[in-house]
């Protein structure tokens, strides 16, 4: 979570090796069998995305998408409406004239990829549909509840309705 420039700037150095980070070498791909990459190599493959989901970090928004490092401003619309002090949906519905229309337009003017987490299909084609590149649909958790549940059916039709992920053991 980043509500500053300062905050950005922090970030961006720390997902890079010097001389334009302060990121710590540490050569570990040998014990994962894995080509040594070079620092430099790295530092143009990586991706550094910084969330902007309070009041503070959305009134910065323009300045934190303008930060040297930063590849992608990341937002959550539901700690964003808490922030707020308002509902999800008028988040939401206020798109384009509202605070996620803002931080799409910090990106388009920086050229940094806007992400969301959308949780929902629903909520990912109503983000899409203003600008949003990058969306999460789901958490993990969902995703192995999901997963489990599918796998659970598979094996005991008739009592997967019945169980839960995390519950009698499973």
């Amino acid at each position: 979570m980043v509500e500053t420039e300062h905050e950005a700037l922090f970030a961006a150095r720390a997902c890079r090796y010097p001389p334009v980070g302060r990121r710590s070498l540490g050569q570990f791909a040998e014990p994962w069998a894995r080509a040594e990459e070079t620092p430099q190599a790295a530092n143009e493959r990586v991706v550094c995305a910084v969330m902007v989901e309070t009041e503070l970090g959305l009134a910065n928004v323009d300045k934190i998408a303008a930060t040297p490092g930063i590849d992608m401003i990341l937002v959550g619309p539901f700690d964003l409406s808490l922030s707020l002090d308002q509902s999800l949906e008028r988040t939401i519905t206020a798109a384009g004239d509202g605070p996620l229309g803002a931080i799409i337009r910090a990106c388009r003017a920086h050229d940094v990829i806007a992400g969301a987490f959308a949780g929902t299909v629903e909520r990912a084609k109503a983000l899409r549909s203003i600008g949003y590149q990058a969306l999460a649909l789901a958490s993990d958790v969902k995703l192995l509840n999901v997963g489990a549940g599918m796998i659970l059916h598979d094996f005991a039709p008739a009592r997967a309705s019945a169980l839960s992920v995390g519950s009698n053991g499973i």
